[in-house]
Parts: structure tokens; C-alpha cells; sequence
């Protein structure tokens, strides 16, 4: 029972970051003129950065163990010894990657690439000790996911200088007498430059975020109908923040079977007293209030 209370609980949060977003990409539909679809798709794609920057961050955290392997194999060479025991290492590694299904398209999961350079490191002359083998892998892991990154970045316009700074990692190594440690609040500053939506977005019920952005215009003159009796001036005049709280909360009163009307109306107070001006939440209770009134 109380499992069941805490995943209903979750269900619900989840769902409140849902209707922020939707929210917010309501707005950006009012105000530029955009398809609905192809905002849809643009905050769901942001939802993939934040992700491969979640997986990335994980990584980067485990880099200077990895460093430190690195270190200790490698004492008793001098940089230039070094530097070629990494660079075959580094070959045989990229080996066992590009026999990974799906590598040339970039969708091999990080955790694959690691141990598939663990299996191929295996396997060479003088093979490196384990920790080695892991730590290279990490290292390749890594750099997948920086790709990967600068793509998206570089797709939605990313500025020069965060651009170069992707540029630079990828020439430098990240590990051994050269290396360099990526800096992962520089990496989120580039990617909160380009994207509509925050990282928080990782919260969000996105099936529910998507039944939302496509149910609403496809009932928005039932909507605006349904409203515009209780809104004391014309539609044209009411703020798009308020009439987007409208909209979202009048959708769910009339289409959503499984969401109480207390609730609707509570979520709509509280994004309107979040996002919304001053007395904003006063007039969208008010408006609410009417409508499930009159049902």
C-alpha cells in the first residue's frame, strides 16, 4: 500500500513537471508563431541533451581514478615511452568500439564501449592490467559522449566559443602527461545556451507533456469557447502565461478522465502564482471556478 501511495506520488510530480513544460512550450507557440509538432519535438530532443549530459557527468566523475591508474602503470617510462604504450592501447581500443552494432551511427550506450575495450584490450601483446584496460575504456566512453554532444550542440546553433571548447577536448587527451579534465560546468553552460528546456525536464512525464501539447490545439476552439464567457475582456487581451494555464487546465477539467477537477485547478493556481503576474492565480481560480460550476 505504501509503495503503491509512493509511485502514485511520483506519477504526480511527474506530471506537474509535465504541465510546466507544456507550459512553457504553449507560450513559445503563442509568441512565435511555431508548429506545435515541431516544438514538441525540439523540448523532447533537449530532453536527450540533459540525458547524454547526465551520462557524461557520471563518467567525468570517475576520470581522475581512472587518471591515477593511468599514472601508476605508466611511472617508470619516460613521456615518450608513455605516450606510445597509450597510443596502441588507444588503437586496440577504438578496435574493439567499431565492432559494436550501431557504432557509426552513434548509438552505442557508453557502458558497451567500455567493455568492449575491455574484452579487445584483453587480448593484445602485454596486454595492460585490468584497471588500465577499464580506465582506457572510460576514456573512449567519454569521448563518444563529447561527440555526441558537440553534434547536438552544433545542430542547434551553439556559439563559437562553446563550440572551440568541444573542439579543444576532442584534441587533447584525457588521460596520461597530457591530459586534460574536461570541466562539466563549462559543458552545461554550452548546453543551456541552446536549449528551450532545463534540466528539470528529466522530471517530467513526457508521454503526458506530449498528450498535452498535441490534445490542446486540436481542441482549442472548444477550448476558447468554453472560456471566453469567464474571462472578462477579449481573448486577444489576456496573457499568454494566463491563457496557456487556461488552456491546460480546461483541456484536463473536459478530455482528462483520470485527473480530479481539484487537482486541475490546483496546478493551474500554482503554475500561475509561479510563471504568472502578481494576481494571475486569482484570475485563473476565478475563471476555473465558473467553468466547474457550470458542468
Amino acid at each position: 500500500m505504501a509503495r503503491d501511495t509512493a509511485r502514485a506520488g511520483a506519477g504526480n510530480r511527474a506530471r506537474g513537471w509535465a504541465r510546466r513544460y507544456a507550459l512553457q512550450a504553449l507560450y513559445q507557440w503563442q509568441k512565435g508563431g511555431q508548429d506545435i509538432a515541431r516544438i514538441e519535438a525540439q523540448f523532447l530532443g533537449d530532453l536527450g541533451v540533459h540525458q547524454l549530459m547526465v551520462a557524461l557527468e557520471a563518467r567525468l566523475a570517475t576520470l581522475p581514478a581512472a587518471q591515477a591508474e593511468i599514472a601508476a602503470a605508466t611511472e617508470t617510462f619516460d613521456d615518450a615511452e608513455t605516450a606510445e604504450r597509450l597510443r596502441v592501447l588507444r588503437v586496440a581500443a577504438e578496435r574493439g568500439a567499431r565492432a559494436l552494432p550501431g557504432v557509426r551511427e552513434g548509438l552505442v550506450d557508453p557502458l558497451a564501449v567500455q567493455g568492449a575495450v575491455v574484452q579487445e584490450l584483453a587480448a593484445v601483446p602485454n596486454p595492460p592490467a585490468p584497471a588500465v584496460a577499464a580506465a582506457l575504456g572510460l576514456e573512449l566512453a567519454i569521448r563518444r559522449l563529447l561527440r555526441q554532444l558537440m553534434q547536438e550542440l552544433e545542430a542547434r546553433g551553439a556559439y563559437g566559443a562553446d563550440m572551440a571548447y568541444l573542439n579543444g577536448l576532442n584534441e587533447r587527451e584525457l588521460l596520461g602527461r597530457e591530459a586534460v579534465m574536461p570541466d562539466a560546468a563549462r559543458l552545461n553552460e554550452a548546453v543551456s545556451e541552446v536549449v528551450l528546456a532545463d534540466r528539470a525536464m528529466l522530471k517530467a512525464d513526457t508521454g503526458y507533456f506530449s498528450t498535452l501539447l498535441r490534445g490542446i490545439p486540436d481542441r482549442l476552439d472548444a477550448l476558447n469557447r468554453l472560456l471566453a464567457p469567464w474571462l472578462g475582456r477579449p481573448a486577444d487581451q489576456v496573457d499568454p502565461i494566463e491563457k496557456a494555464i487556461l488552456w491546460i487546465a480546461a483541456w484536463e477539467l473536459t478530455e482528462s478522465k483520470d485527473v480530479p477537477w481539484r487537482v486541475a485547478i490546483n496546478e493551474a493556481i500554482e503554475l500561475a502564482k509561479r510563471f504568472g503576474a502578481e494576481q494571475s492565480h486569482k484570475f485563473v481560480n476565478g475563471v476555473l471556478d465558473k467553468i466547474v460550476q457550470q458542468r
